[in-house]
């Protein structure tokens, strides 16, 4: 199994939870959508080819990363009617949740995204890593304003996989709520307070439907996941594989 490694840094980001209306409510890393998006945005690709290209050649995403801070911004929107109705179309708000991926604290960290591709082609795998390093379209992370840059790009020959407790800052394939504890070492040596939030569950589109005509795309398939953060352990060992000291959980994208 081939490995591409591929780090982000950005002033915000913001990954919309599909079922978010009038609040748009962030999620904490990057559903499989974005990160298929970002790669086809680097080879050149439509979301809709991106799509299909990573079934077809059974490629795996996974993704980790840290933010400093959330954010919300009071967007601002003309509605859009069908041309059958006359009425003045109108204006409306929305409330937009964005993560904060810069400090401004001395001293204090900054954050960052990681995206993490894998495939037994290694051709495959070569023009995605090739692609990153000279991307055909801007990166973003979230909307078009929240352009990202690449600060690293890593190519991994051979991925082990392992199982492993070891697990954190990562998206899990499936709903683990039952199946978490606090890391009560881990939080006792936290430096500063901090507040412990409920696990992040989220049900998360993992397959699509595309117009052939218009090629907006519809989901067909969903799959809950949960985000682990860095103060929560599983009881049980989950499938990860090896990125150089890195444990990542991933998921197929496949027909």
């Amino acid at each position: 199994m081939y490995g591409v490694r591929v780090e982000f840094v950005a002033e915000t980001a913001s990954f919309r939870d599909p079922g978010g209306q009038l609040f748009h409510a962030t999620l904490p890393l990057p559903p499989a959508s974005t990160i298929i998006g970002i790669a086809g945005a680097a080879i050149g690709l439509t979301f809709a080819d991106a799509w299909n290209w990573f079934q077809e050649n059974r490629i795996s995403i996974g993704a980790k990363g840290k933010s400093v801070g959330k954010g919300k911004d009071l967007w601002i929107y003309t509605k859009i009617y069908s041309n059958s109705k006359k009425e003045s179309p109108g204006k409306d708000t929305v409330n937009r949740e964005f993560l904060c991926l810069t400090s401004r604290r001395a001293g204090e960290a900054s954050g960052w995204i990681a995206l993490y591709y894998a495939c037994e082609n290694q051709e495959v795998m070569r023009k995605l890593y090739h692609s990153f390093q000279d991307p055909v379209y801007a990166l973003s992370l979230g909307t078009n304003d929240e352009i990202a840059k690449c600060r690293s790009i890593r190519w991994f020959d051979n991925l082990h996989e392992c199982d492993t407790q070891d697990v954190q800052d990562v998206w899990l394939e499936g709903d683990f709520r039952h199946s978490l504890t606090l890391d009560w070492e881990k939080i006792k040596n936290m430096p500063i307070a901090i507040t412990l939030t409920p696990p992040n569950i989220a049900n998360l589109p993992v397959d699509f439907e595309f117009d052939p005509e218009t090629r907006e795309r519809r989901a067909v398939k969903y799959k809950p996941f949960t985000f682990i953060q860095e103060y929560l352990m599983v009881n049980k060992s989950v499938q990860a594989y090896q990125y150089g000291e890195e444990k990542i959980p991933l998921t197929k994208i496949s027909r």
